[in-house]
């Protein structure tokens, strides 16, 4: 453990969740600043669920206060900007608007809700993402207080209302459904695409060799084709490989079954995106570049995080710009 680190996460003016991710991975630096709990022992050390675990990862990666190392390292390695010092100004400056819950247009207050697990959540100290969902005289914003909370849902397959239980009473939210686009002329006959049609057999037979979880095959079969109609065969192979599933343990296998994976959309998660766009950044980085931006990285958090911080396409190609 690096009391180094530790008391620098401590001193960090942050929301109170992405506190907690950044003192779990403080707890265990070394005195190079290198860490690399496991998710596992994440969860133990700060009682918060995977999704919350990686959301603040990727608040705090964005922020520079950890960067990963992927380079002779082990997958979940990172280095921590120890000395960096974060204002309130920068923290402002992640969303481009006010940090309170408060709209811009008059005195109610609207609440950005994340899910913590199937039945129940907490309001986190979050950014908001980027997807437009309208709610009837209701919108997300980007920044929370701690407060808690709970979400109760009738069907987690259905999105069509959500009902919020705070301590002034229970809101009924219905979701604004999207416009249905007018159908094709009689006169002309549409071919159907390669992304909505019947399920193929070789098409569900490719997905099923990939998902890593080999339960509900039937379900898992029927779920498909409706996703087939949303999405092409390739982007589901690609979101599948990329997609950070937990290994299993003793405890049982916790990796969504492959209908629930479907029916979820989860090819649409922000996390897949950034996998996708985590491994073409490394290609074009190269192993140099990789080595360089460690190195880089490293000695800017040992010079007290002063001057312009390294970010990783700076060495893509393995030339720094």
């Amino acid at each position: 453990m690096s009391i180094a680190a530790t008391h620098w996460a401590f001193t960090l003016p942050i929301p109170a969740t992405h506190k907690m991710v950044l003192l779990a991975y403080a707890n265990h630096a070394d005195d190079r600043g290198e860490t690399w709990p496991g998710m596992d022992r994440l969860m133990r050390h700060t009682s918060l669920s995977e999704r919350a675990i990686r959301r603040s990862k990727k608040w705090l990666t964005k922020l520079g206060l950890i960067a990963p190392v992927t380079t002779g390292k082990r997958s979940d390695t990172f280095i921590l900007s120890v000395g960096m010092e974060v204002s309130e100004g920068v923290l402002d400056g992640q969303s481009g608007r006010k940090t309170a819950c408060e709209s811009e247009t008059g005195d109610t207050k609207t609440d950005y809700w994340s899910a913590e697990t199937d039945s129940q959540a907490k309001k986190t100290d979050c950014v908001a993402p980027e997807s437009s969902r309208t709610i009837k005289n209701y919108q997300y914003s980007p920044f929370c207080s701690s407060a808690e909370a709970t979400i109760s849902t009738a069907d987690p397959d259905r999105d069509e209302s959500e009902i919020l239980m705070t301590q002034s009473g229970i809101h009924q939210l219905q979701l604004t459904p999207p416009e249905e686009p007018s159908g094709p002329s009689p006169s002309r006959k549409q071919k159907p695409s390669s992304r909505a049609g019947a399920c193929d057999p070789e098409e569900f037979d490719a997905f099923w060799a990939v998902y890593p979880r080999k339960d509900g095959k039937k379900t898992a079969r029927a779920a498909f084709t409706k996703a087939r109609k949303k999405v092409s065969l390739e982007r589901l192979l690609a979101a599948v490989k990329a997609y950070p599933f937990t290994e299993p343990t003793a405890r049982g296998d916790f990796r969504p079954m492959p209908a629930t994976w479907l029916n979820g959309e989860r090819w649409e998660d922000d996390i897949v995106a950034d996998a996708l766009e985590m491994i073409e950044q490394e290609r074009r980085m190269g192993s140099d570049g990789q080595k360089a931006f460690a190195a880089a990285r490293a000695k800017w958090a040992a010079d007290g995080g002063s001057g312009r911080m390294p970010k990783r396409e700076d060495f893509e190609m393995g030339v720094m710009a």
